[in-house]
């Protein structure tokens, strides 16, 4: 429970000091979520302090696909957790 995790962390931090990323983010827009960071962080978010590293695929297996079915299953399953932060976080993934 994804969601859960997040409501329980911020019983402790502030909102200011709680960065909620997705895997996701990180793996489709890396420079982008590096950045993303930055701003969380405070510090100055400019292109030139992400590293070519950070779009290097190390140790890459490959993309897997999910069968239609089950996607379609999990869809429906995550739908609600999917909503919550989209709607609490500004975060979203397919």
């Amino acid at each position: 429970n994804y969601t859960g995790n997040i409501e329980k962390w911020s019983h402790y931090l502030k909102p200011e000091n709680l960065f909620v990323g997705c895997y996701d983010d990180i793996n489709l827009r890396p420079a982008e979520m590096l950045m993303d960071l930055f701003e969380f962080l405070g510090v100055t978010v400019d292109e030139k302090f992400v590293s070519p590293k950070a779009t290097q695929v190390i140790n890459g297996t490959g993309p897997s696909r999910i069968p239609a079915e089950y996607k379609t299953m999990l869809d429906d399953i995550f739908k609600e957790e999917k909503e919550r932060i989209k709607v609490s976080y500004d975060r979203s993934w397919t």
